[in-house]
């Protein structure tokens, strides 16, 4: 589900943070296919809020990007493909492209965000133009999430990519009297229907995401992580961090709870495509992001 572009840009130009002019308008040709990303990129980085990049325009602006991510599903892979010129662009004689620096505290906020939201908004009130909900923009925005992943360089393994171990793992490997522990006190929807948000959302990951994913080593993303990629679970003591039989367990674990009566239909067919997945990758060579160019920023 998602906005009308038309519906979207109003309510970005009129919305609490009064977006850009100068952003919503790239956007919207951008959108329409009447310029690529690589010129979108361009013009953005020429526009001189951003190019000095304060920290208040670049969360603004991240955040508007991130907010058509979770609201416009279809037209997902053109920001990323912007994400990724944005971030490969060369410095220009004005000065640096500062504004990547900003671009992981940003994503994290932006994560935290909609996985909260996720629980807090479950009706499509008149409050909500795109007749969205919050586990509608959760799902969306871990779709684009793990296509960053998937297309991007080191960076977005290291930043973006533990977030989707964490996010796979706590989904996975706990049961849902655990699971329903975790829902903050006011949360408008239940436990099952949670777990059944988080098991597509996971599902996503793997979907988008999970041929890189599944071939990361655990060493990648920095010693920083250690106790957390070690963390013992429910249902898992074994190697810490991504590993095969991890994989293998987690395909299993998507293929029980996909019998399960409280999962939706919606649900399930993502499942089914993350189980197929993994099992095809785990057949593939092995790749490893280590080998890869490490980016500066």
């Amino acid at each position: 589900m998602s906005f009308s572009l038309n519906a979207w840009f109003e309510s970005e130009k009129t919305g609490q943070w009064g977006a850009s002019p100068v952003h919503t308008n790239t956007l919207d040709v951008l959108f329409y296919r009447k310029i690529s990303a690589e010129h979108a990129a361009e013009r953005l980085l020429s526009d001189v809020n951003l190019r000095d990049s304060t920290q208040e325009n670049a969360w603004g602006f991240w955040n508007l990007l991130f907010h058509a991510a979770a609201s416009l599903p279809d037209h997902v892979d053109v920001l990323v493909q912007l994400i990724l010129a944005i971030r490969q662009a060369e410095a220009s004689p004005e000065g640096p492209n500062k504004l990547t620096q900003s671009l992981w505290s940003s994503w994290d906020d932006a994560h935290s965000f909609y996985y909260t939201w996720r629980t807090l908004d479950s009706s499509k009130s008149d409050l909500s133009s795109d007749n969205l909900t919050g586990a509608d923009r959760w799902i969306n925005f871990t779709s684009f999430s793990a296509k960053l992943v998937q297309q991007g360089d080191e960076m977005f393994m290291r930043e973006c990519g533990i977030q989707a171990f964490f996010d796979i793992r706590d989904t996975l490997e706990t049961t849902l009297f655990s699971h329903a522990n975790t829902l903050l006190p006011h949360s408008i929807t239940s436990a099952e229907e949670c777990l059944t948000t988080d098991i597509e959302a996971a599902a996503c990951w793997i979907i988008h995401g999970g041929s890189k994913l599944q071939s990361v080593s655990n060493e990648s993303f920095g010693s920083g992580w250690s106790r957390g990629l070690s963390r013992k679970t429910e249902f898992w003591d074994g190697e810490p961090g991504f590993s095969t039989d991890r994989w293998h367990f987690w395909a299993q674990r998507l293929e029980t709870l996909a019998k399960e009566e409280f999962m939706s239909e919606r649900a399930k067919e993502p499942v089914t495509k993350a189980v197929k997945l993994i099992e095809e990758v785990a057949r593939a060579p092995i790749w490893s992001i280590a080998k890869e160019p490490c980016a500066s920023i």
